[in-house]
């Protein structure tokens, strides 16, 4: 690395807001319970529209921790930043000013899975029929987040944990292409009076996420927006509006929590309700509460 790209890392530019990509590829490559290499997502139903996702993983299958690694890197690189580190990552994931060694290793490990794992996106079936752009084949290949740990220095010391992008990542290429994308304020991810595990990481963002596309999914033809207010909504030509309604299976599936005994998702949901209540006070959502079925914790309803 030269003099120059040394000097880069310690002028990085603010990042105030998480991308979060919205579309059903983003979804698929990040849901833990498809593992197949070759993947069809259906991008409109009635029209029998289809993007193919070939998924190459060296390091392990992809989850919803690994999901928020990826959106809190875009977010650098969406901001002009090349560089970023780990500590810098685990703050803007809403962690906390104490990192621990912990959760070190599972950004870390997390940041190998993804630039270890080569996917392509042929979705030039969708841009076609919505007309993304003019090209005849629309096909983004690479490793799903191009990036390499270096060596640098800030303020005279070797920074620790510190990587560069060096590429674009092409399922944030297809989200780009397509406008489905949303930012949101770090200030959501940053919950008081909770220890920031993996398990409470990915229950966050799970939230945050399916949230944000719910409340999205109300609004029409409006890219993609920054603030507190409301979430943001995406540019899709079909937009189905979505109910308020968020299934504890759900949840479970996605934070990998299916197996676990009624004590531990007893605490999920203790963690949740914090969770939904720090959303409250920050405007995102105005009232929220638990329903049951048959006598058992079944989901949750929201309102924006």
């Amino acid at each position: 690395m030269n003099d120059e790209e040394k000097k880069e890392i310690m002028k990085l530019n603010p990042t105030k807001n998480l991308t979060i990509p919205l579309d059903k590829v983003f979804k698929n490559i990040f849901n833990p319970a498809k593992d197949k290499p070759i993947r069809r997502v259906t991008e409109n139903k009635r029209r029998g529209i289809k993007t193919v996702v070939t998924f190459e993983t060296f390091k392990g299958n992809l989850g919803q921790f690994d999901k928020l690694v990826f959106c809190a890197v875009i977010s650098e690189k969406n901001a002009g930043n090349n560089f970023f580190t780990i500590r810098r990552l685990f703050q803007k994931m809403g962690g906390s000013h104490t990192l621990t060694a912990e959760m070190k290793k599972a950004i870390s490990d997390s940041i190998e899975r993804l630039a270890c794992t080569r996917v392509e996106i042929n979705m030039t079936d969708v841009s076609k029929k919505f007309h993304y752009c003019d090209k005849d084949e629309v096909i983004f290949k690479n490793y799903l987040l191009p990036c390499e740990s270096v060596e640098v220095k800030i303020n005279g010391q070797i920074a620790d944990g510190a990587y560069k992008i060096w590429g674009n990542s092409p399922l944030f290429q297809n989200s780009e292409l397509k406008k489905q994308f949303t930012e949101q304020p770090f200030e959501l991810l940053d919950v008081p009076k909770l220890h920031n595990s993996v398990l409470v990481m990915k229950l966050k963002f799970f939230l945050l996420e399916r949230i944000t596309a719910i409340i999205g999914s109300h609004k029409k033809y409006k890219p993609h927006i920054t603030g507190k207010k409301k979430g943001g909504g995406f540019n899709y030509k079909t937009v189905t509006k979505l109910r308020e309604i968020i299934t504890f299976e759900d949840i479970f599936e996605q934070c990998e929590l299916l197996d676990a005994d009624k004590w531990q998702k007893q605490d999920a949901r203790n963690i949740i309700k914090k969770i939904l209540e720090h959303f409250k006070k920050q405007d995102f959502i105005t009232d929220w509460h638990f329903e049951k079925k048959n006598g058992a914790f079944y989901s949750i309803h929201f309102r924006s």
